[in-house]
Parts: C-alpha cells; structure tokens; sequence
C-alpha cells in the first residue's frame, strides 16, 4: 500500500510539473510575441507574407464553399480599384533579393531588430549558426496564424478526421500485463482513429441513409450509436491503464514510417524520443495551407520556404498540441457521458427486474 501511495504521489508530482512547464511555455510565447510586435516586426512580416485574416477567409471558401474562394471579393471598407484583384489576395513578393539580404538590409536601415531565439525547433534551424534576421518575423507571423479563427476551425476539423490513439505498455505495465491481465488488449493499440468515438458526420449519414429503406437506416443508426458506446467506453478503460501507469496513452496524426531513424524497429519498442510531431504526416494541411497561402504567380525557391517555415511552425508548435489537447479533453467527455448513460440503464434495468421466480412452482 505504501508503495501505490509513492508511486501515485510521484505521478501526481510528474503531472503538476509537466503542467507547469506548458504554463511558462505559453507565457514565454506571449512574452515574446509581445516583445517582436513592440519592435515593429509585424510590419516587416507582412512585406512578404499575406495577412492571417485573408488567409482565414480564402482557407474558409477554399474548403466549405461550393464555388470556392474568388479572388474578386472585396472587403468592407476596401477600395477595388486600388491594387489588382490577384494582388489584394496574394502574399506580396520582394524582387531582387533573397531573404537573408533583405532581412539584412532592413538590419542595416534599422528597420528590423534583431531578437534573441524564440525557443525555435531544431526543424527550424538546421545550422543553428546561420545569419536569419527574419526568424522573429516569421514568429510574429506564425503566432498570428494559429490564432486566426477561421484556420483553426478549418485545420480542427480536418485533424479530427485523421488523428489517431496509440498506447504502448510502460516498464510497469510490460511486466505486469499478461493474458490475464484487466488491460490486455488495451496495451497495444496502434492508430485507431480517434472518429470512431464520435458522431458520425450528419452529411456522411444521410447519405448512406438515402440508398436505405426506413428500417435499414433505423438499424444503421442503432449500429452506429452502439459502436460509438463501446468504443467511448473503451476508452474509459484506456484512461484508467494511463492513470495507472500501466499504458501510455497518445493522441497524435499518423507517424511518416520512412522519417524514423531504424524503420525496422517495431512501432511499440520506438523511444519516445522519436515519436515526436516533426515525424507525424501533415503533409495534407500544409498542401491545403500552401494552396492560400503561397503567391499565385509564383515566387523563388527561398522566398516560398520563408512561407512554408512559417506555416510549419503554426502548425508544429501552437495548433496541433491545442489540438491533441482539445481531442483528449473531448474523447474524456464523451466516455464518461457514455459511461454515465451505460450505469444509468444498468441500474434501470436491475431495478425494473422481478423478484425471483422459482422454475418449479
């Protein structure tokens, strides 16, 4: 007893640190951001990237509407007659340097500050002792981004549609969890989309609905909901081996096989080390991003990686960990709302049932 009373307390201490840590990181990032904004850097930034809220507004037709985005919109307030209807919607395009002269060159004017590193990835620095005077920039940029609501509703809905839940037993649960084990089964699950415990998409349902007679889609809908039930409480189960210590339970999009240093190595013996969101495929956002964000008529290699880092960090360092953070708080609510209702009819149907009846009588 002393033991379990050590080894929750040391989970609990793990956790309240873990938590700690992601409030200094969040407030280093405002800090920061406030900081590179104090500094003018936002108004560098958008000399060659577009603007958060016109990237929200083309992502947003691009995907929802069945005309898709038009460059003809105009804006409240936006005179037409002013730029080119491609130009208003296009990511300007320096000429004439790449983007280390032209960061250097505003460095020279005093235009640019340069700023101590914002906590950069290693993805986003490959030689740490390169010259990158726009790197607060794209900073200011990627923050911007993230927190565009438009992006992050269109981005949300397509993460909820490919993330997946893994678990790997820890040391504990490797050399306690056999066949005869409450968690056996549950200790080695690998990309089980995380969809499977939510609604089906009402579009998705009437269409299947359509090709059914009335009792055939009243069976569909029976066999959805309780496919939905088991697997939210299933994953009441998967909650109790994680707070255990028994799993490591992880939300996450599908990992690129061919990232991994070792391909052959089996996926549940990979070091944490290595499942790391850098190697997780999201490619299918940055294609849709890139689609609205890079310049219609093209730009040089250099300037279009500016870009790219730009969306990457958006994604890598501020969307998908609110995104893990939102999928795991909303899965725990809707296996206890199943677990709820299962208790609920269990106890309905134990207390609704006869007192015992001898078959002799």
């Amino acid at each position: 007893e002393k033991a379990k009373g050590r080894s929750a307390g040391a989970r609990v201490g793990r956790d309240d640190a873990k938590d700690k840590r992601k409030k200094r990181s969040r407030r280093f990032d405002w800090d920061y951001y406030r900081t590179c904004v104090s500094e003018g850097l936002r108004d560098v930034a958008y000399r060659f990237l577009l603007p958060p809220f016109k990237l929200g507004i083309k992502l947003d037709d691009t995907m929802n509407s069945e005309l898709g985005f038009s460059y003809d919109r105009t804006l409240a307030g936006e005179d037409g007659d002013e730029v080119s209807p491609t130009e208003r919607w296009t990511a300007p395009v320096v000429d004439g340097a790449s983007p280390t002269e032209y960061g250097n060159r505003l460095a020279d004017s005093g235009e640019l500050v340069s700023l101590a590193s914002g906590g950069d990835a290693d993805w986003d620095r490959p030689d740490p002792d390169a010259v990158d005077p726009l790197r607060a920039a794209r900073y200011v940029a990627s923050m911007e981004v993230a927190h565009e609501p438009r992006v992050r509703r269109t981005l949300r809905d397509m993460y909820r549609q490919s993330a997946v839940l893994s678990t790997r037993p820890t040391a504990r649960g490797a050399a306690s969890i056999d066949a005869f084990h409450e968690f056996y089964g549950l200790h080695l699950l690998r990309d089980k989309p995380v969809r499977d415990h939510f609604p089906s998409d009402p579009a998705e349902l009437e269409r299947k609905r359509q090709r059914l007679d009335a009792e055939e889609a009243a069976d569909l809908e029976r066999n959805l909901r309780k496919a939905e039930s088991d697997s939210c409480l299933r994953y009441l189960s998967l909650l109790r081996a994680d707070r255990s210590g028994d799993i490591s339970l992880q939300v996450h999009l599908p990992y690129v096989q061919s990232s991994f240093d070792d391909p052959n190595v089996e996926w549940h013996k990979r070091p944490s080390s290595e499942l790391v969101r850098e190697r997780q495929n999201i490619k299918p956002m940055m294609d849709v991003l890139e689609r609205c964000y890079l310049p219609a008529g093209g730009d040089t290699d250099e300037w279009n990686e500016e870009r790219r880092r730009v969306l990457r960090s958006a994604l890598l360092n501020h969307l998908l960990p609110q995104f893990e953070s939102e999928t795991r708080r909303d899965l725990r609510d809707a296996a206890v709302k199943a677990g709820v209702a299962a208790a609920g009819e269990s106890l309905r149907s134990m207390a609704t049932e006869g007192p015992y009846r001898p078959s002799h009588y």
